[in-house]
């Protein structure tokens, strides 16, 4: 839920940096390919926030293979990032619950933790935060 309201938090890119799934500490490079654990599907504990992306764009895992292991030990090969926006969501149980997502395309740049509005580092006069790409 938090990565889905905040998106990625430097919590997040230390815990992959010392487990050793990332080489670096402040970003994940998109090209590295990685392991990451997962769930196959939708839980309903993710519900208000998937509803309240629909519209917004977001950057999603791509993997190509799973380990075929079940429940926590469940994990993806993640072998690229893309960018989709969130169309709508369905919530009707196993068979009917869906995400329906509109791609955009590959992502294939660093990945880095959503900045704190806190830091005054490289800080522009007469802007709100420092510069970052968007699209």
């Amino acid at each position: 839920v938090d990565q889905i309201y905040s998106g990625l938090r430097q919590i997040d890119v230390d815990f992959l940096y010392s487990a050793g799934k990332s080489d670096w500490p402040d970003k994940i490079d998109s090209e590295q390919n990685m392991w990451l654990s997962g769930d196959t599907g939708i839980s309903s504990g993710i519900k208000e926030s998937i509803i309240n992306s629909h519209g917004q764009t977001k950057l999603v895992p791509l993997f190509d293979v799973h380990n075929d292991l079940g429940g926590g030990n469940l994990q993806f090969h993640i072998v690229s990032w893309g960018v989709v926006e969130v169309v709508d969501s369905n919530w009707n149980g196993n068979n009917k619950t869906y995400l329906k997502i509109r791609k955009s395309y590959k992502y294939d740049g660093d990945l880095r933790p959503h900045p704190s509005l806190s830091n005054d580092t490289d800080v522009i006069e007469n802007a709100f935060t420092s510069p970052v790409l968007i699209k």
